[in-house]
């Protein structure tokens, strides 16, 4: 009887153990599956979670920044509103997103093309039972959204420059007109008056007056 009560407590062991692995490899599959960059600090600022996406961005792997202290890792972010963002989720738990990093503050990541990623950062407190606070960073890549936001200001100020240029030759247009000593009268293509300078206003003045007086 002792034997089989022992053996069907190694057999609950085993189970636990395998269902305690399958979830850990699970949440593992999940964290690096993400198309964000996951980073868990604790109060320490040790670097406890590090995901596929930020060691692909970052050429950091994952055994190497695990156990690191984030501040150690990248130095000049030291002071930066990012250290300020991860202080703050840690000691008051404030969740905190920034965006429009500049690239001395921000996470040192590249694209593909090894071009620098425009970042959005979210720092989150996480509490965990028995625990400290710890902070999690939330790395978005936020970089066609400012491409395209630059190409729409481009735009912008293209049209602004041409409006001004076109009420600029309309301006110079109106002088010469009215520079000319004849009558000049423009119209559109449906032969509508569109402008005329001031002899042609004269003129039409004239006729007008004299149009008065022989109906009167």
């Amino acid at each position: 009887m002792t034997v089989e009560i022992e053996q069907d407590v190694q057999i609950a062991s085993i189970g636990e153990i395998s269902i305690s692995s399958l979830q850990e490899t699970t949440k593992d599959a999940i964290i690096n599956n993400c198309s964000v960059g996951l980073v868990l600090l604790d109060t320490d600022l040790i670097i406890l979670e590090w995901n596929d996406w930020i060691a692909n961005h970052s050429f950091i792997s994952a055994n190497t920044a695990l156990g690191k202290c984030f501040e150690t890792l990248f130095p000049n972010l030291l002071n930066s509103k990012l250290s300020e963002a991860i202080n703050a989720a840690i000691s008051s738990d404030l969740y905190t997103e920034i965006s429009n990093i500049p690239d001395n503050q921000a996470l040192p990541l590249t694209d593909d093309q090894n071009l620098p990623v425009s970042q959005h950062i979210a720092a989150k407190p996480v509490t965990v039972i028995g625990s400290n606070t710890l902070c999690l960073l939330q790395v978005t890549d936020i970089s066609r959204a400012v491409k395209r936001e630059r190409q729409l200001v481009d735009q912008s100020n293209i049209m602004e420059e041409l409006a001004k240029k076109i009420s600029q030759e309309k301006e110079r247009a109106q002088v010469t007109l009215e520079s000319i000593a004849d009558a000049v009268i423009t119209t559109n293509a449906e032969g509508h008056v569109h402008s005329m300078n001031k002899v042609a206003n004269a003129c039409e003045t004239k006729k007008q007056l004299l149009m008065t007086k022989i109906l009167s």
